[in-house]
């Protein structure tokens, strides 16, 4: 029971970590303070001796998750992975949290627009509840029908071995056949 319970736990630490790595590969330097201070800048900055006086009023927004190359890198970080091929519900999933940070995007551009452009307070307040009530709520059941696919085909796979012996001897074999066959 507590090996199961621990390889849950690592499986829902990988998946999360794979995902915001993704999400903050390329805009994170190195310190925990420099990521603050990158999480809290506001979204619309100027380069240094960039005329601002031909924008009239206009403020970039921050791209949509799914619209950068940290997505493109993250998607195909899982499709080499091949999840779907031995774990349910891991598109679910998956996709799900991707269009959770969409939301998240978006909600942050409806704040950026609030904040300076003096909009009203009601589009920001939707679009929160909008990203409570659609992808956040979705990932919920998906992500737990996933992780407890992958921890019954994992709790098989492991009960199959007679010892870790077995668990070394099959690694190394299938090492040998990946070496073999490339």
């Amino acid at each position: 029971m507590v090996r199961t319970n621990q390889s849950f736990r690592v499986c829902v630490m990988l998946l999360m970590s794979a995902v915001f790595a993704g999400r903050f590969s390329a805009s994170i330097k190195h310190s925990p303070q420099s990521i603050i201070e990158q999480i809290e800048q506001p979204v619309h900055q100027f380069k240094l001796g960039q005329d601002t006086s031909s924008y009239d009023g206009y403020i970039p927004l921050k791209p949509a998750y799914t619209t950068t190359d940290g997505y493109a890198k993250l998607d195909s970080f899982f499709i080499g992975l091949a999840l779907d091929t031995f774990y349910e519900y891991s598109d679910d999933c998956l996709n799900s949290l991707v269009y959770t940070v969409n939301d998240y995007d978006y909600l942050r551009n409806n704040m950026t627009l609030y904040k300076s452009a003096n909009e009203n307070f009601i589009h920001p307040l939707l679009n929160f509840t909008g990203l409570l009530g659609s992808n956040l709520a979705d990932s919920l059941p998906n992500c737990y029908q996933f992780l407890d696919s992958v921890k019954t085909v994992e709790t098989t796979r492991f009960d199959s071995y007679s010892g870790w012996g077995d668990i070394a001897i099959a690694f190394l074999f299938n090492q040998m056949g990946n070496a073999l066959a490339f």
